[in-house]
Formats: structure tokens, sequence, C-alpha cells
């Protein structure tokens, strides 16, 4: 079973353009938050947070392993592929649950610290200028 919901609403229904003249609106023509909102478009709250200059954080579960972590298993496993041994994604889920028992930390929704399919394909697609599955060549011996 997969982890992907239907969307329940739109996320970003304005353009950035028309958030900059809504700020431009507010501090330079005098409209209220609100006012200013309406008129170009763009939903309160947003402005609100853009004129107080609060961040949002990134939407979903927060990743498993780092930012420096992911990219260290990456490098990782393109320095095996030039070496000449290709990793399967078996080799890759024990590789990963190996360093994450080895360094001592127990993740909830990783059976056994096991990653699943899903995750193995999200880590793929997230480092796909790096990495990608290919079907072995035989090695023809030439006498």
């Amino acid at each position: 079973m997969s982890n992907k919901s239907i969307k329940c609403r739109t996320l970003f229904n304005y353009s950035k353009d028309a958030l900059d003249k809504a700020v431009e609106d507010y501090h330079q023509c005098g409209f209220l938050i609100g006012e200013a909102a309406d008129h170009n478009k763009v939903p309160k709250r947003t402005l609100d947070r853009k004129l107080r200059g609060v961040k949002q954080g990134s939407h979903g579960r927060p990743p498993i392993l780092t930012d420096k972590e992911e990219i260290l298993l990456c490098d990782s496993v393109t320095e095996l592929a030039k070496w000449g041994y290709l990793l399967t994604r078996w080799d890759l889920w024990h590789l990963v649950k190996n360093y994450l028992d080895n360094k001592g930390a127990t993740i909830v929704c990783f059976k056994d610290n096991l990653p699943g399919e899903e995750w193995v394909a999200c880590f793929l697609g997230r480092h796909e200028e790096k990495l990608a599955q290919r079907t072995a060549n035989n090695i023809k011996w030439h006498q």
C-alpha cells in the first residue's frame, strides 16, 4: 500500500509577483492586510507571514537521514560503482540498515531498521542526477 495521499487542497494559488505587489500595497498605499490580500488575490495568512518574516517549514514527514548522510550514502554508492561493485536494491536496503544499526538509531517507521521499497524509490528519485538503475551487461571474453 502506498503512502501517497490524495491532495485535498491546492497550494500556492498565487504568483510571487502578486505577493510582492500585495506587500507594496500594504507599505506604500496604506492598505490593511486583508484589503491588500483581497486586491491582489493572495491568501491573507500568507501575506501576514510575509510581512512578519516568518518562514514556513517544508511539507510532509521529515527525512529519515539528514541531507549530509544522504549525500554520503550517494557518494559511497557511486564510489562502489566506480570500483565495479554495483549495488542492487537489496544491497542498498541492507547498507542503510547497517548504517542505522551502527549509529544506534531506531527508526520507528522501518521494520527492524530496514527501509521499505518506497523509501528506496524515493531515495533514488531524490538523487536521480547521480544514481540510476541499470541492468547488468555480460562481459565478453575475447581470446
